[in-house]
């Protein structure tokens, strides 16, 4: 889930269908555009090495190292898309482009850029439709199910160290 959930499209940016009724100018947003869908992603492929390095290692100690490890990496993945999902707004919405319009338009109306600029980016905000996308749902939940995996992985280890190991004779 954590994987595939970096993977698929995380929200939208679009204007309204009064201003584009073609929707031709809307924005898919893919989880893996962003640092954090990046680091979502990444941090799948550790929970995979995670996994198989858990029932390869025989050390309990290392075991429940890997395991923590586990329950951390899951943690920080579903904070990290859940952050995303909640800021969409501001996440997913980039104004810089806006920066030599606004010089230019400053110039012409002979006013401050920086009123200028402030001012273009609260149309632009006004106007833009944000929606966020199930990707970014599914890699949240796929942390928070990370995370469930990696403490019964940890009662797993426990439990490992309870059992008497077998006699080899």
């Amino acid at each position: 889930m954590l994987g595939v959930g970096a993977l698929m499209t995380w929200g939208t940016v679009a204007f309204p269908e009064e201003v584009d009724p073609t929707g031709s100018a809307a924005t898919v947003i893919p989880g893996i555009d962003l640092w954090e869908g990046m680091l979502v992603l990444a941090a799948s492929v550790l929970v995979l090495v995670g996994i198989l390095a858990l029932r390869m290692v025989r050390s309990g100690r290392a075991r429940r190292v890997i395991a923590v490890a586990i329950i951390v990496v899951g943690l920080a993945a579903a904070v990290l898309a859940a952050s995303v999902a909640i800021g969409a707004e501001d996440r997913l919405v980039q104004t810089e482009g806006l920066d030599a319009y606004a010089r230019s338009l400053s110039e012409q109306l002979d006013r401050p850029y920086e009123q200028v600029r402030a001012d273009i980016e609260e149309l632009f905000r006004e106007d833009l439709v944000v929606q966020t996308a199930p990707g970014v749902w599914i890699a949240a939940a796929g942390g928070i199910v990370v995370c469930a995996g990696g403490i019964l992985s940890l009662a797993w280890v426990r439990e490992l160290e309870r059992e008497p190991l077998p006699d080899s004779a």
